[in-house]
């Protein structure tokens, strides 16, 4: 027996009272294509009160929230090969600030930024257990922190010369959710809006990001379904959960 409407209903509505950045109400037959399998993709505006847009992703899957969590948070896979990053300062257990830079084709300008990232533990508090964040928000002016990373050759594939060039994103923020059902299953979800400036339209950024939330969510299931289980086991190097504890590795 699969979720119920109801269920995913409840359990979208438990995220928005207590989430930091708030999902798209979704309507009925919104709700019946999730049950359907389908990732509903939703552009709506950023939370942030700065007008840009938001690209919204969210799933149902029969797997666990703990598999598709780490799916998304193990270090060890890489989820843009396009996007350079570096984890420059953290702060036990998961509060981080981290560089990026994606490398763009010509006659694009790269873009970079700063990003400081957590775990909204208030959420798993609130919801006793049940919902996960992991939210992202940009540091304005941060990238300047991340040069001498880049000059010590820290930050992979990326030159000074490309950090030099990178056009710092005025709006850069989002959030990884998951949401525990009441049959096992979970709700999974990816929202961000990223306002890049320059060269390149935000309206083509943001059809760029919706068009690929199909492969991004798709990617973390299959990863979670296939790998997860054999790799995230005794000894792997702890992913920290929503709450801000260790997620249990397998086999259980």
């Amino acid at each position: 027996m699969g979720a119920t409407d109801a269920e995913v209903a409840a359990a979208l509505q438990e995220f928005n009272r207590h989430g930091h950045f708030k999902l798209p109400a979704l309507s009925s037959k919104q709700r019946a294509r999730l049950l359907a399998g389908d990732v509903v993709k939703i552009i709506d505006e950023a939370p942030d009160g700065s007008g840009s847009s938001r690209a919204v992703g969210i799933m149902v899957t029969d797997l666990p929230r703990d598999a598709m969590w780490v799916s998304c948070q193990d270090l060890h896979f890489v989820m843009n090969s396009t996007v350079h990053e570096l984890r420059i300062d953290l702060t036990p257990p998961d509060k981080a600030t981290w560089y990026g830079l994606i490398d763009l084709p010509r006659p694009f300008t790269d873009r970079h930024w700063v990003v400081d990232v957590w775990n909204n533990h208030a959420l798993a508090s609130a919801t006793q257990g049940r919902a996960w964040e992991h939210p992202w928000s940009l540091k304005p002016g941060g990238v300047a922190q991340a040069r001498t990373k880049v000059e010590a050759g820290k930050v992979p594939h990326t030159t000074l010369s490309m950090w030099e060039n990178a056009i710092e994103t005025p709006t850069n923020l989002g959030a990884w959710v998951a949401l525990e059902l009441p049959d096992g299953g979970s709700v999974f979800a990816y929202n961000a809006a990223t306002r890049v400036a320059g060269n390149i339209p935000e309206n083509l950024m943001l059809q760029y990001v919706k068009s690929t939330l199909d492969a991004t969510l798709r990617g973390i299931e299959a990863r979670a379904r296939a790998t997860i289980p054999s790799h995230y086991i005794a000894g792997h190097t702890v992913v920290i959960g929503g709450d801000g504890q260790p997620v249990k590795p397998w086999p259980r």
